[in-house]
């Protein structure tokens, strides 16, 4: 679980770095990164959670699609 949390503070870091913002907004993120690292993890672990939740229901709505696709004939489905 550290080496995860490492791994996600190092490509926090690393995309800061190259992000196409100017320096100013870039030197001001680090600052509060380096202030409170805590929370940037929380911030980030928060957002892949909610992006991972937003995948899933797709894809379950995409399963629930093609499985009504297949079961229902296709007069039935323009009705």
């Amino acid at each position: 679980m550290l080496q995860f949390l490492i791994g996600l503070g190092c490509g926090f870091g690393l995309g800061l770095l190259i992000a196409p913002a100017p320096g100013s907004e870039t030197r001001e993120q680090l600052m509060e990164l380096a202030r409170d690292p805590g929370a940037a993890v929380r911030d980030k672990v928060t957002e892949m959670r909610q992006k991972a939740g937003e995948a899933g229901a797709n894809l379950g709505r995409q399963a629930a699609e093609s499985a009504v696709d297949k079961v229902l004939p296709i007069s039935v489905q323009r009705a």
